[in-house]
């Protein structure tokens, strides 16, 4: 419903506009009517009209200022003035001051109005789809650039472009400075939003010589147009100021503890590359310490991954099937206690740690520094022992259900294990734990009380009875049923007919 507001100092025509049509019938709610531009504003503020019906001739404020105020408030709203014989130079400033039409009182009738509210209706919603399609152009115009500032980083990350295309590569991104000297920033940050990193870097990069390219959800990279400050020392600080600004900005904003690295200073767009390759690897030394990292200040790291890393990887399926949970994160943690104490390279440790995390059923990325792994360690498997017990449950009611409704049928353990999404040999273990009882113990058992309850209830003979029960063998099924009622089938039916 379009929401309209009728502004009249006369009490009569305010009634007289609103009874005079069925407002809804038309698509039109009145949310309100006033006797003055004071009160008018008031509801302006309110609600929000889209349409306002305003006289020009007030005591107070007066329908010209009414219509200034409004449209400076509700700039795509649409303003209709009320006029009588005579009012022309309030017309044309009514006009001027932004009502889109008037209409003189004297001459106003329901036919009137209602061809005035479709003119305001028709041009409202065009307005309203303009301004969609305004809004969709300026997203994808966003998201276009976005991508190719992505596509862009990835250039730089992976090849040594040509300066030709790294020109226009940049250009088509919209990092239009020179960079005839460069220099590069990788940050990373553990946030709670997925794109929070990069709009915080995007805003300090504001008015500066600074442009923001997308990596992924928790990470971006920086590159600086140092080209109009000089001289190299000069350049150095620049850069130094810059980066505590942002780690500055990054803390008091997302509320986390950010990692930088930070390139050394290159000459030439044609060496964006290596600045960037830089601060990745400055970046990955705040694996361990979580911190600010400048590739002038490396030291090599020589560490390599513990022995038994990718051996405790091939286990770890089993140990999930059995559910040996707290060996499993004792031996992760001793894994990442070993790196730690090496300082294996950073990128190993967390292709290692994302590969255990896949093992594990967590579709994450590795956390970005060693203690956010030993942290997420604990989370999941905190989480997959906890899931386990509930589902644990679960599964053994599911199974139990599955042999009620299904033991007339050829049932295995591997049938209902494929069921519940249970290992046979994990279900057979469950299944004894929650039931008291083993699985083919429980299976015979509901087909025991279906051959009773067939045996006192139905004439059929006692093979189909006994296949009807889910009993293959009636052999077989006869010393079992001896067994476990002292009668044979055929006494068991008699003397309970008898009964």
């Amino acid at each position: 419903m379009i929401k309209a507001l009728i502004v009249d100092d006369d009490f009569l025509v305010r009634m007289f506009l609103k009874q005079l049509i069925d407002w809804e019938s038309q698509g039109f709610e009145l949310i309100g009517d006033a006797c003055g531009g004071e009160e008018a504003l008031e509801l302006i503020d309110q609600f929000s009209p889209d349409l306002i019906i305003t006289d020009l001739s007030m005591p107070g404020m007066d329908g010209i200022e009414l219509i200034e105020q409004a449209r400076a408030k509700l700039p795509d709203s649409y303003i209709i003035a009320l006029s009588c014989h005579g009012e022309f130079e309030y017309v044309k400033e009514a006009m001027k001051q932004g009502a889109n039409e008037y209409v003189l009182k004297n001459l106003l009738d329901a036919p009137g109005l209602c061809k005035q509210l479709e003119i305001a209706r028709t041009k409202l919603e065009n307005a309203a789809q303009r301004a969609e399609q305004t809004d969709k152009l300026r997203h994808l115009a966003a998201k276009g650039t976005e991508m190719l500032r992505f596509e862009l980083l990835q250039s730089l990350l992976h090849n040594a472009p040509a300066e030709e295309e790294l020109l226009h590569s940049f250009r088509e991104a919209g990092l239009d400075g020179s960079f005839h000297i460069c220099a590069a920033l990788a940050v990373s940050a553990e946030t709670a939003r997925h794109d929070a990193l990069a709009q915080v870097c995007g805003q300090f990069c504001r008015n500066k010589p600074a442009f923001c390219l997308p990596y992924d959800d928790h990470a971006c990279f920086l590159l600086l147009d140092l080209s109009s400050i000089s001289p190299d020392s000069t350049q150095t600080d620049w850069v130094h100021t810059f980066v505590k600004g942002l780690y500055n900005c990054i803390n008091e904003y997302l509320n986390v503890q950010p990692c930088l690295g930070v390139s050394t200073v290159h000459a030439g767009i044609i060496e964006s590359h290596q600045a960037v390759s830089e601060a990745r690897i400055a970046l990955d030394h705040a694996f361990y310490d979580p911190s600010i990292h400048y590739a002038a200040e490396l030291k090599k790291s020589e560490g390599t991954l513990p022995e038994d890393a990718y051996s405790i990887l091939h286990r770890l399926p089993t140990m999930v099937e059995e559910g040996l949970y707290e060996r499993i994160s004792e031996d992760a943690q001793r894994i990442l206690t070993l790196c730690s104490h090496r300082q294996a390279p950073p990128e190993e440790v967390k292709r290692w740690f994302s590969e255990l995390l896949q093992i594990l059923g967590v579709d994450d990325d590795a956390p970005v520094t060693f203690e956010a792994c030993t942290a997420k360690l604990a989370d999941v498997i905190q989480q997959l022992a906890e899931e386990r017990g509930i589902n644990g449950n679960h599964s053994i009611r599911h199974a139990a259900a599955y042999l009620r409704e299904h033991f007339s049928q050829p049932i295995s353990l591997s049938t209902v294990a494929a069921e519940v999404h249970l290992n046979p040999a994990y279900l057979s273990y469950l299944f004894k734990r929650e039931m008291g009882v083993n699985f083919s113990d429980y299976l015979q058992n509901c087909r025991m009380e279906h051959m009773k309850l067939l045996l006192r209830e139905s004439d059929a003979p006692l093979k189909e009875c006994a296949s009807q029960a889910g009993f293959s063998d009636y052999r077989n099924f006869c010393k079992l049923f001896k067994k476990q009622t002292g009668l044979r089938p055929a006494q068991y039916r008699s003397l309970n007919r008898e009964n």
